[in-house]
């Protein structure tokens, strides 16, 4: 399973918010499908430019 997200490039600089986005999400996956899908999980954060 793939979830993308797409960020303005400044909140991709924040400390840590990145690791702390893919590990929340990666949790709520496994909480709502179960967590034998926990390994299958890949976020994907794409950065999009500030406007």
């Amino acid at each position: 399973m793939t979830i993308s997200l797409e960020l303005r490039e400044p909140a991709l600089r924040v400390p840590g918010a990145v690791d702390r986005l893919i590990t929340l999400i990666t949790d709520a996956a496994a909480a709502v499908l179960g967590e034998h899908v926990r390994e299958h999980v890949q976020v994907l954060v794409l950065a999009e430019p500030a406007a």
